[in-house]
């Protein structure tokens, strides 16, 4: 049976809404193209809940005005073959844009100082795009798990920003291709508290 498809943000909230009757969902936030890195996530995903939601969305607002948007690499076929394969419940691909930013959207998540370092000194707005669909998907899922890949000190970051977001509940698994999974919890006290375990996820 092939993976379930939804294209709507309002499908993918029912979808959810339904899923979370039976159980934790986790979710799998991608820009698609996926690899077998991406599989790894969804594999340990699967092993954490019995429901796995995979997101495909391209997002516009992390793209800076010289980044050519256009161009970033698509391919939803094979990505959705990858997703069944690994044993993703089913997949959230945006029919577009105005999903995730309908008509007259004013509302961002402004990550402010954290933003300055790293990626965000030569991409300006990167960050606050990033925040802001990763806060939209959480509040369209309702999630109590995600599940995406460990890249240094920005992922780390995007983490901080999440936690001082008012996110710092839900949980997040951050799998590196080369050692044990990094797990990231948000404690009730907004501090982050990290470890590393083989029950989170397997290996790239």
């Amino acid at each position: 049976m092939s993976v379930g498809v939804v294209g709507t943000a309002h499908d993918f909230r029912r979808a959810c809404q339904e899923a979370r009757t039976d159980g934790e969902l986790a979710l799998v936030p991608t820009m698609g193209y996926l690899h077998g890195g991406h599989q790894s996530l969804i594999l340990a995903a699967a092993r954490r809940a019995p429901t796995v939601a995979v997101t495909i969305f391209v997002n516009p607002t992390q793209f800076g005005p010289a980044e050519d948007l256009s161009r970033y690499p698509r391919d939803i076929e094979g990505d959705l073959r990858k997703c069944e394969q690994a044993g993703a419940t089913f997949v959230f691909a945006p029919k577009g844009p105005e999903e995730m930013y309908p008509p007259g959207f004013q509302t961002w998540v402004e990550p402010g100082p954290l933003a300055a370092p790293l990626e965000g000194e030569k991409r300006p707005g990167h960050f606050r795009g990033v925040c802001t669909v990763v806060a939209k998907l959480f509040a369209l899922s309702r999630t109590e798990c995600a599940f995406r890949r460990e890249r240094g000190g920005n992922c780390r970051r995007r983490t901080r920003v999440a936690s001082r977001n008012g996110l710092r509940r839900r949980r997040h698994s951050l799998l590196r291709r080369r050692s044990a999974p990094l797990v990231s919890r948000f404690s009730p006290s907004g501090a982050d508290v990290l470890s590393r375990g083989r029950a989170s996820g397997r290996r790239a």
